[in-house]
């Protein structure tokens, strides 16, 4: 049984300008496709596909009404990432999410037919929407993963393994920008209390893993957070081995509770995880001496008051910079992945690093001449940049 349904009831219960899709090849799968389109004049969408399985656990989903939410919200993300990036005239790209959405943990032959099943997702929304439809990976997706289902659309997919061809994952990528953009943060906006270069790291998965292996190389002090403790033994011996010789291992990094983490005294906190950290129960747990939130995530702010919290943290000396405005490297590298037939890939990451920076340079620069909250000023930027 095949089943391809567009969900009219979530679009007008989520207020989504787009499209909604539901896609299940087999009646016992224990697996599920959604996916979230932009209505848009662009040629081209692109987004991550998230996979996920429902359930109790904190990074879970409790229900597919919650998944679909979720996803939907992601779609945004997506969306205000590639407008105040430029990405949506550069590539004349819009924005989507896709998520796969499993019952039951998958075995290795099921995860197999998921993503492959994801290729023939990719190729029906690109035929029905009549747009190109470009999905990489995102939360729990391997590039390993996304040559299976580049196999059925190699057209449609982008992020498969760079010995095959592929940009790889984005990981590193996106931990590179948030590493750039807790530079220039401290340059721009630094004094001497500032001199201590300590940042703690919520999620220490792809980005935040990666993100931590960065500035260990660059002698900062670490402290370091995830729901699941089973990343720190191998994330510890990395770091154990980049760090000096000499250090004291208890001075460099350590690790803490994540729902502790941003209470710890840092100069940077830079969250990269999946759930909203700043939120009117949260806002004044931040550390006294906490200088910038960098964040390398998503949806790190509630947006059921977005603005009220952004300027309760300027008003409080933080330097908070959205995700939208530090994790656009991932996706900008996607985009060119057609271009590795005539450009290697560390000619693309430069040209792509850079063009990254001159958008945060200005944003932050802007604001900080204006006095204003960085997210403000990128929200007013997304703005203008959907009205073109």
């Amino acid at each position: 049984m095949y089943v391809c349904e567009r969900l009219w009831g979530k679009e007008r219960e989520l207020g989504f300008e787009g499209e909604i899709w539901f896609f299940q090849e087999n009646e016992d799968d224990p697996f599920r496709i959604v996916a979230a389109l932009y209505d848009t004049n662009r040629s081209q969408l692109a987004g991550g596909v998230h996979i996920g399985l429902i359930g109790p656990q904190e990074d879970q989903w409790a229900n597919a009404d919650a998944a679909v939410a979720h996803i939907v919200g992601k779609a945004k993300n997506m969306r205000e990432k590639i407008v105040l990036n430029g990405l949506h005239i550069r590539c004349d790209v819009d924005g989507m999410k896709v998520a796969i959405i499993c019952t039951r943990p998958l075995e290795r032959d099921e995860r197999k037919r998921a993503f492959e099943f994801l290729g023939k997702v990719s190729i029906i929304m690109s035929d029905g929407i009549g747009k190109m439809c470009l999905i990489g990976g995102d939360v729990r997706t391997s590039s390993e993963d996304l040559l299976h289902a580049w196999h059925v659309a190699p057209e449609h997919i982008v992020g498969r393994p760079r010995e095959e061809g592929g940009i790889g994952d984005t990981g590193m990528p996106t931990a590179l920008g948030a590493a750039d953009t807790i530079y220039f943060v401290c340059t721009t906006y630094g004094d001497h209390a500032w001199s201590k270069k300590t940042v703690s790291i919520c999620g220490l998965g792809k980005v935040g893993g990666g993100l931590a292996r960065i500035l260990m190389r660059d002698g900062y002090q670490l402290i370091l957070s995830d729901s699941n403790p089973a990343l720190y033994a191998d994330l510890g011996s990395d770091l154990l081995a980049i760090c000096p010789v000499k250090a004291d291992r208890f001075s460099t990094f350590y690790f803490i509770s994540h729902r502790k983490v941003h209470r710890e005294a840092a100069t940077v906190f830079a969250p990269c995880a999946v759930r909203p950290i700043i939120r009117l129960d949260t806002i004044d747990e931040f550390s006294r001496s906490l200088k910038a939130i960098v964040s390398a995530q998503n949806d790190e702010i509630d947006l059921g008051c977005p603005f009220e919290l952004a300027q309760m943290l300027h008003d409080r000396g933080i330097v908070y910079v959205p995700g939208p405005a530090v994790n656009s490297l991932g996706i900008q590298m996607l985009l060119r992945e057609h271009d590795l037939e005539r450009i290697p890939y560390e000619e693309i990451l430069i040209e792509e690093r850079a063009l990254h920076l001159d958008v945060l340079r200005s944003l932050l620069l802007q604001a900080k001449n204006e006095d204003r909250p960085p997210y403000a000023i990128a929200m007013e930027r997304i703005a203008r940049g959907l009205n073109q």
